[in-house]
Formats: structure tokens, C-alpha cells, sequence
């Protein structure tokens, strides 16, 4: 399903949802570039859990994590997957929080970089293809 989110109002970090294309599953898996204050997500996640979705699952790739924790941490966010793109101090770990090191993949990237070799390799997934 796509979730349309919109600002309730003016540069305000918390969103509501405006529709909901699709069915949801007893699984949902939310995916955003970044989490600042983790408004949009806190509120993408109680939505789906008001409408029938057991677990929620959030991945982004960068945790700017400018906000209080403790909102995201009480959320309906059932895990939370992040890279280490920006570092992520002691006091913004909450339990839900996974994090993945892209630093292999970024060696990789320079290595490349460095002897002209392609770099489509690093988004190619085995049996599916090119990302």
C-alpha cells in the first residue's frame, strides 16, 4: 500500500495521512531517505496499527535524529533500520534501533572510483537484478 502524508500545518514535522492506496498486510515496511524528528514515521506507523497492521517495520538511510527520542521510542515502530551515514550518539539509541555500517560499501565505491571500474556492480541484487 502507499500512505499519501501531508504537514497538518506549516512547518510543522508532524504529518497526517491523507489516503491509502492499496490493502494493507499484517506486516508493513515503511521507507524514507532520512529520519529528522521521526514525525512522519510516528504517525505513518499509528495509522497502520489503527487499521489493522500487527507489525510495523521503518528503514532510512540516514538518522539525523534531531528530536527527542522518547516520541519515536513509545511509537508503534516495531523495529528500525538506519546506516551509520551519520553518527548516531549513545543517547539517540532507543530499543527498536538497527544499525548497518555502509563502510565496506563505500571502500568498494573508491576502489572503483579510484581504478575506472564501474559502479553498477554495488546495486546489483542476486536474482533481481540492477536497483
Amino acid at each position: 500500500a502507499l500512505l499519501e502524508l501531508r504537514p497538518s500545518k506549516p512547518n510543522d514535522h508532524t504529518e497526517k495521512i491523507i489516503n491509502v492506496v492499496g490493502d494493507l498486510a499484517e506486516s508493513a515496511v515503511i521507507v524514507d531517505d532520512m529520519i529528522d524528528t521521526g514525525g512522519r514515521l510516528i504517525s505513518a506507523a499509528a495509522m497502520l496499527k489503527e487499521r489493522g497492521v500487527q507489525k510495523v517495520y521503518a528503514c532510512a538511510t540516514h538518522a539525523v535524529f534531531s528530536g527527542n527520542m522518547t516520541e519515536l521510542e513509545n511509537s508503534m515502530v516495531d523495529e528500525l533500520v538506519v546506516t551509520d551515514s551519520i553518527p548516531i550518539a549513545p543517547n539517540k539509541r532507543i530499543k527498536q534501533l538497527h544499525v548497518i555500517s555502509i563502510a565496506k560499501m563505500f571502500a568498494e565505491a573508491i576502489r572503483r572510483v579510484h581504478n575506472e571500474e564501474a559502479l553498477d556492480a554495488l546495486f546489483v541484487v542476486p536474482d533481481y537484478g540492477v536497483i
